[in-house]
C-alpha cells in the first residue's frame, strides 16, 4: 500500500513536470522561434529598431525558460527532498535579487515547518510562490526591508512575505505581477491566499493545512 501511494505521487509529479514543459519552456521556446524570423524580416526590410526590440523579447523568452528549466531541475533532484533545502533556494534567490536593491531580506523560520512532509509538487509550488512575491517586491515595493515568516500551529502553517515599500497600485492587486498565478498554486497546495496592500507596504499570506 505505501509503495502504491508512492508509485501515485511519483506519477502525479510526472504529468505536473510535463504538464509544466508544454505550457512554460513550450510556450517560451515558440514565442522565441517567432521573434526570431520576425526579427530577421526586420533586418531585412531595412528595421533595425523594430528588430533590436525582437532580439530584446527574445532575450526575456530565453531567461524566463532558464528559469523555468532550473527551478524544474531544483525540484525533480532528490537531494532537494527537504523543507530545509526549499527555504534555503528561497533565501539565496532573496538575497540575491534584493541585495541588487540595496534592501534587506530576513528570514524567520519556526522549527517544527521543517518536520511538516511536503511532496516535489508542494515543494516546488511553495518555490513558485515565494519567487514571485519576492520578485515583485523587488521590483515594485522601493522597500528597505522585505520579511519572510513562517509559523506553524497544531494543524496548519503560515507563511508571510512582508515589505515595508509603498504597496500596490489598485489594479494591480487583483491581477498583475502574476497574482493570479500565485493564487492558483496556492488553492492547488489547499491553502487560503490573501494580498494586504497599504502605504505601509504589502503582505503576502498563505495559510495551509498540514
Amino acid at each position: 500500500k505505501s509503495r502504491q501511494t508512492i508509485q501515485n505521487e511519483y506519477a502525479e509529479v510526472r504529468d505536473k513536470i510535463s504538464s509544466d514543459l508544454h505550457d512554460d519552456v513550450g510556450s517560451s521556446l515558440s514565442s522565441i522561434g517567432i521573434y526570431s524570423y520576425a526579427a530577421k524580416e526586420n533586418l531585412n526590410a531595412g528595421k533595425p529598431q523594430q528588430a533590436a526590440e525582437l532580439l530584446h523579447n527574445i532575450q526575456r523568452s530565453a531567461e524566463a525558460t532558464l528559469n523555468a528549466m532550473s527551478d524544474l531541475v531544483w525540484a525533480t533532484n532528490p537531494r532537494n527532498d527537504s523543507n530545509e533545502k526549499l527555504i534555503e533556494r528561497v533565501r539565496s534567490f532573496g538575497y540575491e535579487i534584493l541585495s541588487a536593491r540595496e534592501c534587506l531580506f530576513k528570514v524567520d523560520i519556526d522549527d517544527r515547518f521543517y518536520r511538516i512532509f511536503l511532496n516535489q509538487a508542494q515543494r516546488k509550488n511553495l518555490l513558485l510562490i515565494l519567487k514571485e512575491a519576492i520578485n515583485n517586491a523587488a521590483k515594485y515595493s522601493n522597500a528597505s526591508m522585505v520579511l519572510l515568516k513562517v509559523e506553524v500551529t497544531d494543524n496548519a502553517y503560515t507563511i508571510r512575505l512582508k515589505d515595508n515599500g509603498v504597496g500596490f497600485k489598485p489594479d494591480l492587486k487583483n491581477d498583475g505581477n502574476g497574482m493570479n498565478t500565485m493564487r492558483k498554486r496556492s488553492a492547488d497546495l489547499g491553502g487560503m491566499f490573501e494580498l494586504k496592500s497599504g502605504s505601509s507596504g504589502t503582505e503576502i499570506i498563505i495559510k495551509i493545512k498540514s
